[in-house]
């Protein structure tokens, strides 16, 4: 087994941890063969749709997906989770599909509230975003695959996030995975994204592999990058952020740009302290 996998292993069993972690905290199960009229808490009076646990789960409670194909929801304005007591919404089996929007096109909505995990969800087709996270800290997610949405995942204004593990391809609007908007301490790593129409992975603006404006205090390390059409593969730059990019540690990527690319890793002037072993 590779490391890999035995990462993912102890994070599966870590997140189903989670669920058993206050003896006041519920588990409602989710089932396309449930009705929104069942109490939801064992997989034989499951619930219908995601929305309907949505709308009353609180702080250390989990939502159980199983298979199926769903439509998305939205986590906006409601309960937050807590510090050791997040919600967690988690796809038991490995084909929890999310194939029609809820929120504004949107797949999975988290807006206004804190401490919430997604894990494990297949969203495909939406015309906004896949998974999105606006206003909200301390958001884990994790193990998701965006397909053909407009964005895979983005998220604005949201401190402490984590993006781990996930897969974003074909965004047709933009970019595979999108932090924008101020965003303090976050961390991406593990993923893949893959033939979107802009950046791979962008923390604000120009075409890229991985782009990041008004970078600070980052460490970019460990990327496989190629096949960027027109683009780079590291662009760190200015734009209209407060500053430009600074402190920032370029480590061990490899990348391989198109004769009809641009820069292996560009970096715009006035940029202080960038240090690059590649």
């Amino acid at each position: 087994m590779s490391l890999r996998n035995i990462y993912q292993l102890l994070l599966t069993v870590s997140s189903f941890l989670i669920f058993l972690q206050t003896s006041s905290s519920r588990n409602y199960y989710i089932s396309p063969l449930g009705a929104d009229s069942n109490n939801g808490l064992t997989p034989n009076t499951a619930f219908k749709t995601i929305q309907t646990a949505t709308n009353i789960v609180r702080a250390g409670d989990s939502v159980l997906v199983l298979d199926g194909y769903y439509s998305g929801f939205d986590h906006r304005d409601k309960n937050s989770g807590s510090q050791g007591n997040p919600i967690v919404y988690f796809a038991l089996g490995k084909k929890v599909w999310i194939t029609s929007g809820f929120y504004r096109n949107n797949g999975i909505n988290i807006e206004n509230n804190d401490f919430v995990h997604i894990i494990g969800f297949k969203i495909h087709g939406m015309l906004k975003e896949g998974i999105r996270a606006v206003l909200a800290n301390n958001i884990k997610i994790l193990n998701n695959e965006c397909d053909s949405c407009f964005r895979g995942i983005f998220t604005g204004y949201t401190d402490d996030i984590t993006i781990e593990h996930n897969i974003c391809t074909r965004s047709h609007g933009e970019h595979g995975i999108y932090v924008s908007n101020n965003s303090d301490r976050v961390l991406i790593r593990y993923n893949s994204s893959s033939y979107n129409k802009a950046s791979g992975i962008q923390i604000n603006r120009k075409a890229a592999g991985l782009n990041f404006q008004g970078l600070d205090r980052a460490l970019i390390a460990n990327n496989l990058i190629y096949n960027n059409h027109e683009g780079s593969g590291i662009t760190l730059f200015h734009g209209d952020a407060s500053k430009g990019c600074s402190d920032v540690k370029i480590f061990n990527n490899t990348i391989l740009v198109p004769v009809d690319g641009r820069w292996c890793i560009h970096i715009e002037k006035k940029k202080k302290n960038i240090l690059i072993t590649n």
